[in-house]
């Protein structure tokens, strides 16, 4: 999101985010104000992006659909509050079908979109739940795309960029359902991109290694913005 480690940041509190994010740089570009979004299972996200200083809106958690909503909306707004989660976080559907309203209402020009099943069933240990939860991620991911590409605004312009936060431990089986500074070998994360101006490589097997702090300067690039926050930030990676 920054581009960069900000060591000061140790835990999971909900603490206003001090750095820029790459998307809140990005909403303060011309023709981009107002038209970056995000929407999040984990509750935490208001903070990390900073919603109140960077403008950008962050509906996350079980947080109501406000405004004026449409039927979809409403219908999520009733299961949210009659289907609550068992988890810490709400249901990755509702954060999806959310966000593909927005999509649809307010055609924006960045989607900041982010799923919790996984995490949560891997700190379990309820290892086919996790899978079943990827799995249906899976699908969000190729209902967006097929989506985007059947609207004019999004069809043949859009780049997905989808990864995740962490890694799970490796090393010592029985850790998988962990992740830190004190687990060992996971800090391996992985990244997939597709859009009109990245090949198709599938799974690729030529060495080299990129790194976490390449993403946020990447989304950037793409959008042809230098993103700078005051900071030393990873370069963009090369995905044509």
């Amino acid at each position: 999101m920054t581009g960069f480690p900000d060591e000061e940041i140790d835990s999971n509190n909900k603490n206003y985010n001090k750095n820029v994010t790459v998307l809140e740089f990005l909403n303060k570009q011309k023709g981009y104000e107002g038209k970056v979004a995000a929407f999040t299972s984990w509750d935490v996200f208001p903070y990390i992006i900073n919603e109140s200083r960077s403008g950008v809106p962050v509906n996350s958690g079980v947080e109501m659909i406000s405004g004026k909503t449409t039927e979809g909306e409403s219908l999520l707004n009733d299961i949210q509050t009659l289907y609550p989660s068992l988890a810490s976080s709400r249901h990755d559907f509702v954060t999806y079908f959310a966000a593909k309203e927005y999509v649809k209402q307010h055609k924006p020009k960045v989607l900041f979109l982010s799923f919790d099943e996984t995490d949560e069933f891997a700190h379990q240990g309820k290892y086919r739940e996790y899978l079943y939860a990827a799995n249906t991620v899976d699908g969000f991911i190729k209902n967006l795309w097929e989506y985007c590409q059947s609207q004019p605004e999004y069809a043949n312009k859009t780049t997905f960029i989808i990864t995740t936060d962490h890694g799970r431990g490796d090393e010592i089986k029985d850790e998988w359902r962990s992740h830190g500074q004190k687990i060992k070998d996971c800090r391996s994360i992985w990244l997939a991109a597709i859009g009109p101006n990245i090949s198709a490589k599938g799974e690729v097997k030529t060495s080299g290694q990129l790194y976490q702090n390449q993403i946020a300067q990447t989304i950037a690039n793409l959008l042809g913005f230098k993103y700078e926050n005051g900071h030393e930030i990873g370069e963009a990676m090369g995905l044509d």
